[in-house]
């Protein structure tokens, strides 16, 4: 759920950490021990359709079809918070992170360096920066300004398409019949966002997965992600890996270890700490170390 977000800010990101930042959303870093829904089961493709392909071009089918698939709406409702834990790898590194939402913008999200921890944090309009080194203070920042808008985005709970379907937040303009990759799939045409992006995106109309989405930056570039490896998260359908290019260019992949939903996350856990204001001040990062190689 973090995936478009963390894809936006890869590009804006790698200068300033040296690593390949927000490619994943998701290693275990930190875990919680509050009740949670049980784990994630592999999803399986039903022999059942959600519909012919004439009627899913009809945005009222397709939405009941897409919801359906996931649980249905009033289960999808039920979804408070998640937590996800996982790897992000580009250019031969890998980045572990963990993060954590809730409803209805809410967010936490950690990254772990060789040198230190950073973790974002979004309270609805409040977006905050912490940075951690061992045996150090840690520094904190409020983010704001364009800056602080964009790191917002990190607060949404869901993807692009279910916020539409769910949340009437955007809209999409044609469905049409399509193909990827010799799979059988619906073409989602969708407005251009806030930030000016055109997106389509493919359905595999057996499922209802999402296949691959493809967006026009505002800079002329093309980014395409592609999703696999479908599991069950509380009903709702998540891919656990997710590849980005832009260009035709591979980017990164980002790999979901873990993934639970309905955690007990605490309000407080997203505050921003301002009995520490007086020591917030910009952190000191290098930017030039090497991460360790890790596997897998």
């Amino acid at each position: 759920m973090l995936i478009e977000w963390i894809n936006d800010r890869y590009q804006w990101w790698w200068p300033y950490a040296g690593v390949a930042f927000l490619c994943s959303l998701l290693a275990g870093v930190i875990y919680f021990s509050w009740p949670s829904t049980p784990t994630f089961e592999h999803a399986e493709i039903s022999s059942n359709t959600y519909g012919t392909m004439e009627e899913l071009t009809q945005l009222s089918n397709f939405r009941s079809a897409y919801l359906k698939a996931n649980g249905g709406e009033a289960s999808i409702r039920e979804i408070l918070s998640i937590r996800n834990a996982g790897v992000m790898i580009s250019k031969g590194k890998e980045m572990p992170f963990f993060s954590i939402k809730r409803q209805p913008d809410k967010s936490l999200t950690t990254f772990k360096m060789r040198e230190y921890e950073l973790t974002f944090g979004v309270n609805g309009p409040v977006v905050w920066q912490r940075v951690k080194k061992e045996g150090e203070t840690p520094k904190y920042e409020l983010k704001t300004g364009p800056e602080g808008q964009s790191l917002a985005q990190m607060g949404k709970f869901f993807d692009s398409t279910m916020s539409v379907l769910l949340l009437n937040q955007g809209k999409i303009e044609h469905l049409s019949p399509s193909q990827w990759q010799g799979t059988e799939t619906l073409k989602v045409n969708f407005a251009p966002d806030e930030f000016n992006r055109q997106a389509t995106s493919y359905f595999d109309i057996r499922t209802m997965h999402q296949l691959a989405r493809i967006e026009q930056l505002p800079d002329g570039r093309i980014r395409k992600t592609l999703y696999n490896d479908y599991r069950d998260v509380a009903g709702m359908q998540e891919p656990f890996k997710v590849e980005t290019y832009i260009d035709e260019v591979l980017q990164n992949q980002i790999i979901i270890e873990k993934c639970e939903a309905n955690i007990g996350a605490i309000l407080s856990l997203f505050d921003y700490p301002e009995q520490l204001a007086d020591s917030t001040q910009e952190a000191e990062i290098n930017v030039n170390y090497k991460l360790p190689q890790q596997t897998h």
